[in-house]
């Protein structure tokens, strides 16, 4: 079976399978000229490959990317190294990549979103109210009823009108629904 893909579509693939990322993940960067592009653009040494891959190919972005967006690059690749780290969620991530391409420096964003994470500091009091409020779903959750931690976080969530990391909710519900 003959392929169809140019020599340096080809190249392209390999070089980007080499560094790590997946063929078809690969494939699928090289087919969008707008998604290649941005991830070149994007790859950084501190980055891992196929880690900021997913980023592209999925748009974590929250938006589609143009070549404007290019020109801040640097900007775009402090915020995935900070979702990375995972000191940021992914809705944290596509709302301040929103407001780069808005035109707001990353510096403002970064100080807005150090103050949200203080703000959820107090997230501790919000599933206090949240599993006092639905006792007889922690008590069937600690009946074996597990997939209701899945309710928990989304009660936390739109408690906190999105802005808690879901990841962190659901360690801290986990740790308090065991007692």
């Amino acid at each position: 079976m003959k392929s169809n893909i140019s020599e340096s579509e080809d190249e392209k693939i390999s070089k980007l399978v080499t560094s790590g990322i997946t063929e078809s993940d690969s494939r699928i960067l090289v087919n969008s000229m707008i998604k290649y592009d941005t991830y070149q653009k994007l790859a950084d040494r501190d980055i891992e490959p196929s880690f900021l891959a997913k980023v592209v190919i999925h748009n974590y972005f929250g938006f589609e990317l143009a070549k404007d967006d290019l020109a801040k690059a640097e900007e775009y690749q402090k915020l995935i190294k900070l979702l990375a780290d995972d000191k940021i969620s992914k809705n944290n991530f596509a709302e301040a990549c929103k407001k780069i391409h808005q035109g707001v420096s990353y510096n403002i964003i970064l100080s807005d979103l150090e103050s949200t994470k203080e703000s959820c500091k107090g997230i501790g009091k919000i599933i206090d109210q949240i599993l006092s409020l639905n006792a007889k779903e922690v008590e069937r959750y600690r009946a074996g009823e597990k997939q209701l931690l899945g309710f928990f976080i989304g009660q936390v969530m739109q408690a906190s009108g999105g802005k808690a990391d879901a990841k962190e909710v659901g360690k801290i519900l986990s740790d308090r629904l065991k007692h």
